[in-house]
């Protein structure tokens, strides 16, 4: 097994995407990986389902979790599909991040984690990421999380007043 067959794997990639390159850099402390998709793939139309070839790519780029102590990267170019069922031209969305994220789920999953236990100022600092970006995360899945909550048990809330300037 290879390095880009390796990361492959432990990136959790399925056909068709895969990684095609990995570039390790230690003075910034990056692993940067390529994913591509093989030549003549179809992806699935986000619009209606249908099964449609690539009509061109966009480049875009995630953080990951980090690898060892390097900050990993994934960069891959996502296509968009020319639909001949619905006629529209979509962006299909990447299997391992969330649409408009700049983060994989897995990353999205480790800060909503480690925010239940420590700031988001402290959070930024371990991991080198902005206080800003990982709010969006916490913006995006906390009103989810609440939506979902059950609080159909509670008899009595205390609420303790609070001071203002």
């Amino acid at each position: 097994m290879n390095e880009v067959s390796l990361f492959t794997a432990a990136l959790g990639l399925q056909a068709p995407w895969q990684v095609t390159d990995v570039r390790f850099s230690p003075e910034s402390n990056r692993i940067e990986f390529e994913v591509g998709f093989e030549r003549g793939a179809h992806f699935g139309c986000p619009g209606c389902g249908c099964e449609a070839p690539v009509h061109d790519t966009q480049e875009r780029e995630w953080r990951h979790l980090n690898f060892f102590q390097y900050a990993a990267y994934l960069h891959a170019r996502v296509p968009r599909v020319r639909c001949a069922h619905c006629g529209k031209t979509l962006q299909v969305e990447a299997p391992w991040a969330r649409a408009g994220a700049g983060f994989t789920l897995l990353m999205e999953a480790l800060l909503v984690t480690l925010a239940k236990a420590m700031p988001v100022a402290q959070i930024a600092a371990l991991l080198g990421v902005s206080g800003n970006r990982i709010w969006r995360v916490l913006d995006h899945y906390v009103p989810q999380a609440r939506a979902q909550a059950d609080y159909s048990e509670v008899r009595d809330l205390g609420v303790d007043e609070k001071s203002c300037r």
